[in-house]
């Protein structure tokens, strides 16, 4: 095999181009641009946009039917996965883009537009938050009203409509993603956040309930509870409500960060959000975090030298 290397980094003309090499051909077209991640950014909105329910159906709703008399409202919702016979919305997947989502609208809210060009573009919301809403909307429909609990999926298969059984994890990514959807979307619309806030809180006490539980048949449920992600679902929830009970766990969960570089995703971005609220937290859980996030920091820059 044969390795070459080629750097062209001192070229910066804006336009679009391809590598040519005797041996191996031509590359795949490439951009050079100053606006590069702008159009990116548009396009992972419109990739999502293109993916509601609305996209694939014309009628006004779609019904799931429990039993003979009672039906639940489904329609709604980003397909995570299309095929020609098999269509399904994954709440877990939905969460995991809808936590990603707010991510990037927390950080850089002053970089999303009102006018990408979704349907709901020129409403004066950013389009970012507009797409969240509309899983949010989706996601409150796939909750148990009576315990809290959360389904994990809607499959459409053979003309038929499957509704996945609830699941801890399903549920986990739930609590995180609603608090975090509240908590960004309350400057916009107050009353669609207090309720997301409420159907997180829901989720919490559902999984907490599992958690206490000395029933044998939740045993298996209570294996499958993930204590980082009950960190990161109590620091959003906690950071949304300020509520006591939340900062209990996060304190609890405290020594199972003494090691930044054991840190699990859902650690680290627990910790962010904690560092990111703004009254009852501890000053020296904060500072004590700060300090390893810097820790933590000059270790990368370290091994980056070696690299």
């Amino acid at each position: 095999m044969n390795v070459s290397v080629g750097t062209f980094t001192n070229f910066t003309k804006e336009g679009e181009y391809y590598l040519l090499c005797d041996t191996i051909g031509q590359s795949y077209k490439f951009s050079i641009s100053n606006m590069i991640y702008d159009t990116l950014l548009t396009d992972l909105l419109h990739e999502i946009s293109d993916n509601r329910w609305q996209e694939f159906h014309n009628e006004a709703e779609e019904l799931y039917a429990i039993n003979e008399e009672t039906f639940m409202e489904v329609s709604g919702g980003w397909y995570t996965s299309v095929a020609d016979d098999e269509k399904i919305r994954d709440v877990k997947d939905g969460c995991e883009t809808l936590i990603n989502l707010l991510m990037s609208a927390e950080l850089y809210m002053e970089e999303h537009s009102d006018a990408v060009g979704i349907k709901e573009s020129g409403n004066e919301i950013p389009d970012i938050m507009d797409e969240a809403a509309y899983e949010a909307i989706w996601l409150l429909k796939m909750q148990d009203g009576k315990n809290g609990s959360v389904y994990s999926s809607l499959t459409e298969k053979n003309d038929e409509l499957l509704l996945g059984e609830s699941d801890i994890k399903t549920c986990q990514k739930y609590i995180i993603a609603m608090a975090k959807f509240s908590y960004t979307m309350k400057k916009y619309d107050n009353t669609f956040a207090t309720e997301c806030l409420r159907a997180s809180d829901a989720a919490w006490k559902y999984v907490e309930s599992i958690r206490a539980s000395k029933k044998e048949e939740d045993k298996k449920m209570q294996d499958e509870i993930d204590e980082s992600l009950r960190f990161f679902g109590a620091t959003e929830l906690f950071r949304a409500s300020g509520a006591h009970r939340y900062h209990v766990v996060i304190k609890e969960y405290v020594d199972d960060t003494k090691d930044e570089n054991k840190w699990s995703k859902s650690d680290y971005l627990g910790i962010y959000t904690y560092l990111g609220s703004r009254t009852g937290v501890s000053k020296n859980i904060c500072e004590e975090w700060m300090k390893q996030i810097m820790d933590l920091g000059e270790e990368i820059a370290e091994e980056t030298k070696k690299s």
